[in-house]
């Protein structure tokens, strides 16, 4: 897929977003502003832009981050100002607002089933929309059973709320998921959004945004973070 943005050349998404598209993908990204070009561009792919810390654009998916083989965790004793929902938020499916329609993905998905929405013109079809379901999907964490059972066999989970590390950790990006562990268990966090404060030390408070809403209800932007 090759997108392009007004004044600024061609874009080759395949590059952009490390994936292929296929015929169903090819689209011109004409008429928009070169921030909303390049997320819808990234939207189509199942990512979301960023400028990274070296001012650089990139393109990303949410991923787990490990210390050493066991997972970057987080405790009481190393975080503050915890505030995260009592349950961890699931989502079944996806709605895209193409500005003609909404289009669900997975094709099954029942009515009233709790959805994360977002606008792209360039989804059109429900094998594009499917396709950014299934990369969406892989990149937050889903929790088995405690006998090793699937709770469920596709969908979207994590632990909405913020907290604010006492020393930051700067090598932590946005679209990185730390592991929060309480008395409760471990609560899977995505860094859709880090602040930095000093007053002496540097902390860093880090939010996981919960954009869930019923299947017919108002939307909003999974893109936005």
């Amino acid at each position: 897929m090759e997108s392009k943005v007004s004044g600024f050349g061609t874009v080759d998404v395949s590059l952009l977003c490390g994936t292929e598209t296929d015929e169903d993908g090819k689209q011109q990204v004409t008429a928009y502003n070169v921030n909303d070009a390049i997320g819808y561009v990234a939207g189509f792919c199942g990512c979301a832009a960023v400028f990274d810390r070296e001012g650089k654009l990139r393109v990303d998916t949410f991923a787990q981050v490990y210390d050493g083989t066991a997972e970057y965790a987080v405790t009481d004793d190393t975080v503050t100002e915890v505030s995260l929902a009592e349950t961890d938020k699931t989502y079944l499916g996806i709605s895209c607002n193409n500005g003609n329609k909404n289009i669900l993905a997975p094709d099954s998905l029942s009515v009233n089933s709790e959805v994360l929405y977002f606008d792209n013109p360039l989804i059109t079809t429900q094998a594009q929309a499917e396709k950014v379901f299934n990369a969406v999907s892989d990149m937050i964490y889903i929790d088995d059973g405690d006998q090793g059972e699937t709770v469920f066999d596709l969908g979207i989970q994590y632990r909405p709320g913020s907290m604010t590390l006492l020393t930051a950790n700067p090598a932590l990006d946005s679209f990185d998921v730390i592991t929060y562990r309480d008395d409760t268990g471990d609560h899977h966090i995505p860094l859709m959004g880090v602040e930095y404060d000093y007053d002496g030390s540097v902390t860093m408070e880090v939010t996981a945004h919960a954009r869930s809403e019923q299947e017919g209800s108002s939307a909003g932007s999974i893109l936005s973070a």
